[in-house]
């Protein structure tokens, strides 16, 4: 059984989907390090915000990141500079 969100090939009754308005990249990404790999989205449509689809917080710039104990990231971007999209969700596991 596929459960709702993980694969981006079998859509659900959740899925929504939107086009991209607008991206600004990090001004000091660095391809060949991946530092600052982020990127804000405005989409072409307001977004409805229910079940899976939350918003996430962006932290304070003057957050050190060294000193956090967990954190956890989904999506379905790719690990390497010439990886391929995966269709399964990327997510940590439960410890």
């Amino acid at each position: 059984m596929v459960s709702w969100a993980t694969y981006l090939t079998q859509l659900c009754q959740e899925t929504q989907v939107y086009h991209i308005w607008k991206l600004l990249v990090h001004q000091h990404y660095a391809a060949v390090s991946e530092r600052n790999n982020i990127a804000l989205l405005e989409l072409d449509q307001p977004l409805e915000c229910r079940g899976y689809i939350q918003l996430g917080c962006v932290p304070h710039a003057l957050l050190k990141m060294l000193e956090l104990k967990h954190c956890y990231i989904t999506g379905w971007g790719i690990h390497t500079a010439k990886g391929k999209f995966p269709n399964k969700v990327q997510a940590p596991r439960a410890s």
